[in-house]
């Protein structure tokens, strides 16, 4: 997506909450920010909302990423109709740099979803693997820390 949290506006008795001050001035934000304690969930949300009829059918959504799961490349088409209209409709963008479409195999937040299934991306496994075995209470805490 396109600035997407900026799409959502603030009611206002949220906005003061979002203050600011710079040059002796204070500001208010209109519209939602990355880093408040609720846009991550209040983004999704929307798009939930947008996408409802396709979410979990043909539309994976994860904050602002959004995969479309088809059989094939006419159903494919059909999909990104429904996607592009309903974004028309909510007066929402996206950002062609990131967009790629039909797609056999995509990579999503360390892993290659495809027709064949969900695999992790090894390069995330291998530091793990490789970890030299603990030997004290620090050094295991230490693993699981990165490990988790």
């Amino acid at each position: 997506m396109k600035h997407a949290y900026f799409h959502v506006f603030l009611d206002e008795e949220s906005r003061p909450k979002t203050a600011f001050t710079a040059n002796g001035h204070q500001f208010e934000y209109c519209r939602m920010t990355m880093g408040l304690c609720i846009s991550a969930q209040t983004w999704q949300h929307s798009l939930t909302k947008v996408l409802s009829g396709m979410f979990f059918k043909s539309a994976i959504v994860y904050l602002d990423d959004i995969l479309l799961r088809s059989r094939d490349f006419t159903e494919h088409y059909n999909h990104l109709e429904m996607l592009f209209q309903r974004f028309r409709e909510a007066n929402l963008r996206m950002n062609g740099k990131k967009c790629s479409f039909a797609k056999d195999q995509v990579k999503h937040i360390g892993h290659f979803l495809s027709k064949d299934g969900i695999r992790i991306e090894l390069s995330k496994t291998d530091v793990i693997a490789s970890w030299p075995r603990p030997n004290s209470h620090k050094q295991m805490k230490s693993f699981l820390g990165f490990a988790n």
